[in-house]
């Protein structure tokens, strides 16, 4: 696939590209995409939008940001990067991943597939944000920090920023894909639990007495994992990539993975919007309407 130049006058326009289960990346996006927009011409949009696939044909500098599931990318991004290029010449890209813990080698893993598509990784930057899944088996009391991003995230957002804007400048190809992680091996061992986790993709449960049948769940989910029925919601397994948005924009809480959470502390519109606010007031950004 061939685009237009690659750099345009006064600096190349970045279109940030996202993924984001609950809202924490959207955010991390939306950050990005507003200090940018201070010196860059920047455009900011959802990997599910219907024009995502013709906004990266178009762009002159990707900037991609999905939340790290079981170490990797998740299906989604996977899938939207299947459906980019191949590009003749190579575009380049920057990638944000968020993780409650550990990336492990997720971004090595999603620039490998970028390169099969004719776009070369740039540069990447990992964020330590809310923990969607976590938050949904853990009582909120015992994991407070998995509620909020990590510290000093404002003067990262500011380091990331200007990184892309000076790797978008160079002209030279190189690729800069991390290496393989040292911690790799004791990572494996671990995962070997967490994949076990994945079960929870066939245990998402509606509590009847809290459903008003208000198909918010189904609005919110592009796989289409929820289904309206016959007087009640169906799940698929099968199409779930847990991302747990639908467990946590419930207006109701009447989705849960542990029945006995089933009050737990939820990482909704109230709490984005307020890490939002704290974000901007530290970055000296304007007010804006909160993340969804």
């Amino acid at each position: 696939m061939r685009g237009g130049p690659p750099y345009g006058p006064g600096g190349s326009r970045v279109s940030i590209l996202y993924f984001s289960g609950t809202g924490g990346t959207k955010l991390v996006a939306e950050l990005l995409g507003e200090i940018l927009s201070e010196s860059r011409k920047c455009d900011v949009a959802g990997i599910g939008d219907a024009s995502a696939v013709e906004a990266a044909a178009g762009a002159e500098f990707l900037l991609l940001c999905y939340p790290t599931y079981y170490l990797g990318p998740p299906p989604s991004m996977r899938e939207f990067v299947l459906r980019l290029g191949p590009f003749d010449p190579p575009r380049r890209a920057y990638v944000v991943t968020t993780c409650e813990l550990y990336s492990e080698n997720s971004i090595r893993r999603l620039a490998l597939m970028l390169r099969e598509r004719g776009i070369l990784l740039a540069g990447s930057k990992v964020i330590r944000a809310p923990g969607s899944d976590a938050t949904a088996v853990f009582p909120s009391v015992i994991v407070p920090w998995l509620y909020r991003f990590e510290k000093r995230l404002p003067e990262k957002l500011r380091a990331i920023a200007r990184e892309v804007i000076a790797v978008s400048e160079v002209r030279d190809p190189r690729e800069s894909i991390p290496p393989p992680q040292w911690y790799t091996p004791f990572t494996r061992s671990l995962q070997n639990l967490l994949d076990g986790f994945d079960i929870f993709r066939y245990r998402m449960r509606v509590l009847p007495k809290r459903c008003v049948l208000c198909g918010a769940c189904v609005k919110s989910c592009d796989r289409k994992a929820w289904e309206m029925g016959e007087g009640r919601l169906v799940h698929s397994g099968e199409r779930c990539e847990l991302c747990c948005r639908c467990l946590h924009r419930c207006p109701r809480r009447a989705i849960v993975l542990v029945r006995w959470l089933k009050d737990n502390r939820r990482l909704d519109a109230w709490l984005y919007a307020r890490l939002g606010a704290e974000a901007r007031e530290s970055l000296g950004l304007g007010a804006r309407e909160e993340s969804r």
